[in-house]
């Protein structure tokens, strides 16, 4: 028997009734909303900006995105979120589809205390680090083939991909691993600055 590794149920859906979404791509998910929010618009280009959070060990702990509630802990490798921002930082906003206790988009004070828990202090290695760009940037620099989806030991992807044909820009089968890389040292390829979360 062949192995289908075609869904059977489309794995991209409708979230808070209007947002593409698809598990476990959030940086598929915030590219999407860019396009949704027109961040590229000449009035908008210095209000949307993209932020993704790692680490050099690749685990950053973000409470409020299990099933099991929102005092459960999950260690990503990564994640992705939208900010626009407002004329104070409590008129700014997070999109954040994968934030399940907040609504979307929320208060940017009520997502970082929900999901990064600044009042617990965490180990060195699992420390957050912040590299943030304007929307339009993301738009016109990201690509990914996914690849990072494939389980390298079995084949096929370790979650199933969106409907929609991957990202891609030309010349530049994916770099996302370079959006992830904290060390500005070690990056001069894609756009953003890079931050720790006292700086956030």
């Amino acid at each position: 028997m062949n192995d289908n590794t075609q869904p059977l149920i489309d794995p991209t859906i409708k979230i808070h009734g209007k947002y593409i979404y698809t598990r476990c791509y959030c940086e598929e998910n915030v590219y999407k909303l860019c396009e949704d929010l027109s961040v590229g618009d000449e009035e908008k280009k210095d209000k949307y900006f993209v932020v993704f959070v790692s680490n050099k060990n690749k685990k950053v702990p973000l409470w409020g995105h299990s099933a099991e509630g929102k005092d459960k802990v999950i260690v990503w490798d990564y994640h992705v979120f939208l900010i626009e921002k407002g004329e104070s930082q409590h008129e700014t906003k997070v999109y954040d589809h994968d934030a399940r206790y907040l609504p979307c988009p929320c208060a940017f004070i009520d997502h970082f205390e929900e999901c990064f828990r600044p009042e617990i202090s965490l180990k060195e290695e699992f420390l957050h680090s912040f590299r943030i760009l304007k929307g339009y940037e993301f738009l016109n620099s990201f690509s990914s083939d996914r690849s990072h989806m494939i389980n390298k030991v079995k084949g096929g992807y370790l979650m199933p991909p969106p409907s929609y044909p991957p990202i891609q820009i030309q010349g530049v089968a994916t770099n996302l691993e370079s959006f992830l890389e904290m060390d500005e040292s070690k990056n001069s390829v894609v756009p953003g600055v890079s931050v720790k979360v006292k700086e956030y």
